[in-house]
């Protein structure tokens, strides 16, 4: 399957105050993308599904976004899966053209070096229906940060710059689970959802 989001642009004006600006004023971002993924049956009850996504902005230029997903399915109520994927966040106005005052001098002076934020992020998890009315899912995750936006002293001492040196981890598990009550109504649900952070 390949799908391909056309060009899109947008036009920012702005008027700026004494306190807090964009520089330049008026701007014009294009950003565009395509998207391919395919599944691939390894057997019987194991599947494994891997895609990327190229997007384009004007700030940092193409990104390459991967990610695949492995599927074990041992029985009909029950599967098992592993995912690993790799996702940014890109530049926006407010990363690079933020200045503070809006005229020289600035404290904050933009930042011309943002780069995009980056996330790895790994995924395992089970999701199974034991009885007809009862459903759950658990799901463990660990996702690793890379050029966190951070806040720098500009070499000449004067001012700052937004930059990306900062790093992060994140690690927790996720918990689902619905019960249908087939004797009140089969349109009567609990829906339980948890998802707890433990790095």
């Amino acid at each position: 399957m390949i799908s391909c989001d056309g060009p899109r642009e947008g036009t920012d004006r702005v008027t700026n105050g004494e306190i807090f600006g964009f520089l330049p004023q008026h701007l014009s971002e294009r950003w565009s993308s395509i998207f391919a993924q395919d599944e691939v049956a390894l057997g019987a009850d194991l599947r494994l599904i891997a895609g990327a996504r190229l997007e384009r902005n004007d700030y940092t230029g193409t990104e390459v976004l991967p990610n695949a997903r492995l599927a074990w399915k041992p029985a009909p109520d029950h599967l098992l899966w592993a995912a690993a994927s790799r996702t940014v966040r890109a530049p926006s106005r407010l990363d690079r053209d933020a200045f503070v005052p809006s005229q020289p001098p600035f404290l904050l002076a933009g930042g011309p070096n943002a780069p995009s934020e980056v996330a790895r992020v790994f995924e395992a998890g089970y999701r199974g229906r034991p009885w007809r009315a009862i459903s759950y899912s658990v799901t463990a995750y660990h996702s690793d940060f890379d050029r966190l936006h951070t806040q720098e002293i500009d070499p000449s001492g004067t001012f700052l710059t937004f930059d990306g040196k900062m790093e992060g981890l994140a690690n927790g598990i996720a918990l689902w689970g619905s019960w249908q009550s087939l004797q009140v109504t089969p349109a009567w649900n609990i829906r339980l959802w948890m998802n707890e952070p433990y790095s």
